[in-house]
């Protein structure tokens, strides 16, 4: 066995250099621009917005923050009503903009890979995407308006789509260490705030590229068969117009950002105690265990549809729910854009950066009634924010905590005990 271990060590190594070269943004500038130019993909050199008629945006993040990107296509839109505009957005998001007025085109790409080489399956991927979907479109213009380090290769789509103009946010200014995967774009912005929460930084890109915006309210659309669909699960329920509906979210895309599923239990039966209330479990397929554990342990009122409802039929769902509790993921937001008041449990520290991507700050609810639930500090070893893979900082949350957040939120938005006919002080 040592002896194997000896042998297949330096090929891993080998292996993982090969990946590396074959993935830097210098190769595949080298190659991309003779072949770009041959074609006649780069023959505009000067950016005028007037005489745009192609874009292609590039944003392959999570589904939360594609709910947060809707304003900057809108914006778009209203700038460019002639234009044809098409989105690359993670595969996991593109149920959203399906039916979105603002674009023409909507393309889904999968980052997800397997542990063997993932940076060149991404690669891999990114080419096959453009080659097959984006070449023919010969884009006038490509936007990539995320900030934050390019984790999902967001950039090398945009670079491989062909498009004559690229426009991205400066690398260097978040990452030191992103080598050259600013050369990837012909035009690179420099933000001009620290600190903007995800709405306004995007926002802050097309005013970058002389776009004037007019407003920043987040959307979802959804079609009158997601609503039919949403009541036809509700009456499946016994669940009727007229009954008090909370939604909860036990997951989220990271394991530390998961509350314990032991203190969503607690929470559910402290609401069904105390509130003469429904409740919903949403979520994508992963969700659905946890979504098991809270019908299992408090059978009705609790209902799970975690992984059987889709994004727009959850997004008709909430729209009959009068709270949203979940931690920092994708409900969310799509509560925010349907105007549905929140608790946002945050594995954040209230003493982490404000500028980090799990910051309240940046990445929390938009604009509608909230409460955000965070740890006061880290959970040592962890420094500054939360470092772990597990939950961990944010086991330090108490479930009373939540409590006195929902009690002060529902008594904000009008709805108290008085409505119930059940338990009225119940505590943890």
């Amino acid at each position: 066995m040592l002896q194997i271990d000896r042998i297949l060590k330096p090929v891993k190594m080998l292996a993982q250099q090969v990946e590396d070269w074959l993935t830097k943004p210098r190769v595949a500038i080298a190659v991309g621009e003779v072949l770009f130019r041959t074609f006649g993909y780069r023959r505009v050199s000067e950016f005028t917005l007037e005489k745009v008629k192609r874009v292609l945006i590039v944003r392959v993040d999570q589904i939360g923050d594609a709910v947060l990107f809707t304003p900057l296509v809108r914006e778009l839109r209203r700038a460019l009503p002639d234009a044809t505009i098409t989105l690359v957005v993670n595969t996991s998001a593109r149920e959203l903009f399906e039916n979105c007025p603002y674009v023409d085109r909507v393309y889904g790409y999968d980052w997800r890979t397997e542990e063997r080489f993932p940076i060149l399956r991404r690669h891999w991927r990114a080419l096959k995407l453009a080659a097959t979907s984006l070449w023919k479109e010969k884009f006038d213009l490509a936007l990539s308006p995320r900030l934050d380090a390019d984790l999902y290769h967001g950039h090398f789509i945009t670079y491989f789509s062909g498009a004559a103009i690229r426009f991205a946010y400066k690398q260097r200014e978040v990452i030191p260490s992103s080598n050259d995967i600013n050369q990837l774009m012909t035009h690179v912005l420099s933000s001009t705030k620290p600190i903007l929460h995800e709405v306004e930084r995007n926002l802050e890109f097309l005013s970058l590229l002389g776009v004037k915006t007019a407003d920043s309210d987040l959307e979802i659309w959804i079609e009158n068969s997601d609503r039919a669909e949403a009541e036809r699960m509700l009456s499946g329920f016994d669940i009727h117009n007229g009954d008090l509906i909370v939604a909860i979210a036990p997951g989220a895309g990271e394991p530390k950002k998961i509350w314990p599923i032991e203190n969503f239990v607690a929470l559910v039966a402290w609401l069904v105690s105390k509130y003469d209330l429904k409740v919903l479990v949403l979520g994508n397929q992963a969700d659905h265990v946890l979504g098991e554990r809270l019908v299992n342990v408090n059978s009705k009122p609790v209902y799970n549809v975690a992984g059987s409802a889709g994004l727009c039929t959850s997004a008709a769902l909430l729209d009959k729910c009068t709270l949203l509790i979940g931690n920092d993921s994708g409900p969310i937001h799509l509560a925010a854009a349907r105007s549905i008041p929140v608790i946002d449990i945050s594995a954040h520290p209230m003493t982490g950066p404000e500028n980090h991507p799990m910051s309240p700050m940046r990445f929390g609810p938009w604009r509608i009634p909230h409460k955000m639930v965070r740890p006061g500090s880290p959970t040592p070893p962890c420094a500054g924010r939360c470092r772990a893979r597990y939950a961990h900082c944010i086991c330090a949350i108490s479930v009373n905590s939540v409590i006195q957040c929902v009690e002060d939120l529902l008594s904000q938005i009008g709805v108290d005990s008085s409505q119930s006919n059940r338990l009225r002080n119940v505590s943890i």
